[in-house]
C-alpha cells in the first residue's frame, strides 16, 4: 500500500492532538508534508482500491484533526479574550485607586 506509511502517520498525528500534544503532533508535520508530497506526485491511475480506501481514511483523519484545532483555537482565543477584559479591567480599578488617594 502506498497510501500506509502516510495514514499510520495521520492516525498517531490524530491521537496525539487527541491527547493535547501539542509538540507530538508538530513534531510529525515535516514527516507527513513529505508522505503527502510524495503521494500527490503519484499518477492517477497507480493507487489501488486498498490505497483509494486508505486515502480516504487519511484525509477524513486530517479533516477532524482540522476541526479539532479549529474548536481548541476557539476555546483559547475565548480565554484570551477573558484575559484582556480582566487586565483591563484591574488596570481602570489601579487608576482609580491612585486618583483617590489624598496625598498627605
Amino acid at each position: 500500500m502506498l497510501v500506509h506509511p502516510a495514514l499510520l502517520l495521520a492516525r498517531l498525528r490524530h491521537v496525539a492532538l487527541a491527547n493535547e500534544d501539542f509538540e507530538a503532533y508538530a513534531a510529525a508535520d515535516a514527516e507527513m508534508v513529505e508522505h503527502c508530497s510524495r503521494l500527490g506526485a503519484l499518477a492517477r491511475g497507480v493507487l489501488s482500491i486498498e490505497d483509494r480506501a486508505a486515502l480516504d481514511e487519511l484525509l477524513a483523519l486530517e479533516q477532524a484533526s482540522s476541526r479539532m484545532l479549529n474548536g481548541m483555537t476557539s476555546v483559547v482565543s475565548g480565554r484570551l479574550a477573558l484575559l484582556a477584559a480582566r487586565s483591563r479591567t484591574n488596570a481602570a480599578y489601579l487608576r482609580a485607586e491612585r486618583s483617590s488617594v489624598i496625598p498627605l
